[in-house]
C-alpha cells in the first residue's frame, strides 16, 4: 500500500496509516471495544505462539479469533490477507467480523514496525505478551538496536493507554529471561506475569526433552505444577509454549486441561510442521523460501536430531545461482543426506534448474546426494528409507496446496502426501 510508494519509515506512510485506520475504525464502529484484545510481539515466534494461545482459547471453548501478519482465521476459516501485513482497513474489518461471529477474544500477532506505522491505530489492547528481543538482528525498519527494543516498550505503552473494558484488567506477560527485562516492566500495567527458561518466575519451565517428534519438559506455576507435552518441535519454541500456557491461565482456562489441549496441536501450517502417523522417525514440512530461512530451521532440526537429517529440497524458479549457492551451503553444512527434487519450477525447465544445482553441489549421486524429479517419489523415497531417530525434512513449499508447473497448478500438499505415504506404509507394517 503507502510504504509500496515512500520508504517504510517515511512520516508520510505512517500519517497515511494513521488516517486509513481512524477511517476504519469509524466505519467498522471501533469492534475491539467489544473484544478482549491479546496482543503478541518479539523478534521471534510470534506467529506459532498467537496460533498456539487460539487453539487453546478456542478448546476450552472461549471463543476467539486470530489475526498474523499473513492471515485471519474465524471458526477455523482461514482469509489470507492480500499483502505480508495487514491495512488498517483489513484489521478492523477482521475484528468486526470477530464480532459478529460473537468472539469472546481476539489474538493478534504484532510487529513493532506495523504497529509504529499505526496500521493498528483504534484497536484497544488488554494483554500484551513480550517473547523475546533480538538486539542483534532487528529489523531493517530501525536505525539501531536501541530504537528497535523501545519500540516493543512503546505497546505496553499502548497497552496502558487503551480504553478500560468491564471487568477486563490491563495485564503484561513478558519473559524474564530477556536483557532488557527492567526496561519493560517499569511500565504500568494493572496485572503483570513473567515466564522463563533460565531466571526464576511465576511461569518457569525446567527438565526439557527434545526429540524428532515432540517436546516434554516440566513447568511450574503459580500454585501449581505441569508435566507438558507438544508436538512443537526444538528449544526455540519453549518460550512460545510456556507465553502461550501463561496467558491461557490468566484468562481463565483450567489449568489442568492445558495438556490435553497441547498434545493436539500441531503448528502453524506448513512452518516447522510435524507430521506424525505413529513412525519411529520424525517428519516436518516447513516453507524455507529463502536461504535465511532454511538456515534458520536446519539449525533448529539437527539440534534434536539424534541420527541423519534428510533434507527434500528443490531450487525455485526463476534459476538463480546465487540463492541456490546460499541455500547449498546451508544444506550442506546441516543435512545428512539431499534429495534434490522439483519445487515449483512456474515456467523454468526443472531439468535446468537441476543441472545448475548439480553443478554447483559438485556431489556425484550416492555421496550423501540423489536426485529425484517426481516430488511425489522423492517423498517416498525419502520416508521409506528413514530409521528410527531420523528426521526427514520437506523443504520449500509449506503448506501451499498446488505445484506450479508451467502453467499449469497441480494439487499438491506436501503434508497431505507426507501423511499419505507414512499411513500406507505404517498399515503394511513396511516401516
Amino acid at each position: 500500500m503507502f510504504s509500496n510508494l515512500f520508504p517504510a519509515q517515511s512520516p508520510l506512510v505512517r500519517t497515511c496509516y494513521k488516517w486509513a485506520a481512524v477511517g476504519a475504525s469509524l466505519w467498522f464502529r471501533f469492534p475491539s471495544g467489544n473484544l478482549n484484545v491479546i496482543g503478541i510481539t518479539g523478534s521471534k515466534g510470534k506467529t506459532t505462539t498467537s496460533g498456539l494461545l487460539h487453539h487453546i482459547l478456542n478448546e476450552s471453548e472461549r471463543k476467539a479469533g486470530l489475526i498474523t501478519s499473513e492471515f485471519m482465521m474465524i471458526d477455523g476459516k482461514r482469509k489470507t490477507f492480500k499483502n505480508q501485513h495487514p491495512t488498517p482497513w483489513e484489521i478492523q474489518r477482521a475484528l468486526r467480523r470477530m464480532c459478529r461471529a460473537k468472539c469472546e477474544f481476539v489474538v493478534v500477532e504484532l510487529s513493532s514496525s506495523v504497529v509504529d506505522q499505526m496500521r493498528f491505530w483504534g484497536v484497544n489492547l488488554d494483554t500484551v505478551i513480550l517473547l523475546n528481543i533480538d538486539q542483534d538482528n532487528y529489523p531493517d525498519y530501525y536505525p539501531n538496536s536501541a530504537e528497535y527494543v523501545q519500540s516493543k516498550g512503546e505497546i505496553f505503552r499502548w497497552l496502558n493507554r487503551s480504553s478500560r473494558k468491564p471487568n477486563i484488567p490491563k495485564m503484561a506477560i513478558v519473559n524474564r529471561d530477556i536483557e532488557y527485562f527492567d526496561i519493560i516492566d517499569d511500565i504500568p500495567a494493572d496485572k503483570k506475569w513473567t515466564f522463563s527458561v533460565k531466571k526464576s518466575s511465576d511461569y518457569h519451565a525446567e527438565n526439557f526433552e527434545f526429540s524428532e517428534t515432540k517436546t516434554k519438559f516440566s513447568l511450574t506455576l503459580p500454585n501449581d505444577h505441569l508435566q507438558i507435552e507438544s508436538k512443537l518441535i526444538g528449544k526455540h519454541n519453549l518460550e512460545n509454549i510456556i507465553a502461550a500456557i501463561a496467558t491461557s491461565i490468566s484468562w481463565g482456562v483450567p489449568v489442568a486441561s492445558i495438556p490435553e489441549y497441547l498434545k493436539t496441536y500441531c503448528g502453524v501450517p506448513g512452518q516447522i510442521e510435524s507430521i506424525d502417523a505413529g513412525q519411529s522417525f520424525g517428519c516436518v514440512v516447513d516453507r524455507s523460501l529463502t536461504p535465511e530461512r532454511l538456515e534458520s530451521t536446519l539449525e533448529i532440526l539437527r539440534k534434536i536430531t539424534t541420527k541423519r537429517l534428510i533434507v527434500i529440497w528443490g531450487g525455485k524458479a526463476p534459476i538463480d545461482p546465487e540463492i541456490y549457492q546460499e541455500s547449498i551451503k546451508h544444506l550442506t553444512r546441516y543435512a545428512d543426506e539431499i534429495i534434490l527434487t522439483t519445487d515449483d519450477p512456474a515456467k523454468a525447465d526443472p531439468k535446468k534448474i537441476a543441472q545448475e544445482v548439480r553443478h554447483i553441489l559438485g556431489k556425484e549421486e550416492g555421496e550423501g546426494f540423489f536426485e529425484i524429479e517426481d516430488r511425489y517419489e522423492a517423498i517416498r523415497y525419502a520416508l521409506y528409507c528413514a530409521e528410527s531417530g531420523d528426521l526427514v525434512l520437506i523443504a520449500g513449499r509449506g503448506d501451499a496446496p498446488y505445484q506450479l508447473i508451467g502453467s499449469q497448478q497441480i494439487p499438491f500438499d506436501d503434508r497431505v502426501v507426507a501423511r499419505e505415504i507414512l499411513s500406507f506404509a505404517q498399515e503394511k507394517e513396511m516401516i
